[in-house]
């Protein structure tokens, strides 16, 4: 006895059933991988990108202000205070280090390559996964924002 099945009006073996339900499965898979990425890039390049490089340089002053004023204080006991913008190292291997991070921000989205792009995406789509899955475990549903 042979087992069939239909599909597409045709009848066909389970294996071959099975054989184009994972191909079809990988190919709407890179579909949606593309159009994650288009939207990370979008995302990045154009709305959250564009408020972090205008916020990155009076973060920077800010500091520099700050350990400046903290520098001309006189404590009376001979104690000094100083504030210094550090880069954070990435987390995972898919992050980036702070520095290069807001290098990368800084620089005009038109003129970044396609590698560097791809850097930046990654990055924060792993921030944005690492987010979901510790909403989870709290039990709490997860929004984008």
């Amino acid at each position: 006895m042979q087992l069939c099945l239909g599909y597409f009006g045709k009848r066909v073996s389970p294996y071959f059933v099975v054989s184009r339900t994972e191909r079809d499965i990988e190919l709407q898979q890179s579909v949606l991988n593309d159009r994650d990425r288009e939207l990370y890039e979008e995302i990045i390049t154009h709305s959250v990108g564009r408020i972090i490089r205008v916020r990155i340089n009076p973060a920077e002053q800010w500091a520099k202000k700050i350990d400046q004023l903290m520098a001309e204080r006189d404590t009376f006991s001979g104690l000094t205070f100083s504030l210094r913008w550090r880069s954070r190292p990435a987390d995972y291997e898919e992050e980036l280090d702070t520095k290069d991070l807001v290098d990368l921000l800084r620089s005009d989205p038109r003129l970044l390559k396609e590698e560097d792009m791809e850097r930046v995406t990654n990055h924060f789509r792993c921030r944005i996964q690492r987010a979901k899955v510790m909403l989870e475990d709290r039990g709490m549903g997860y929004t984008l924002q």
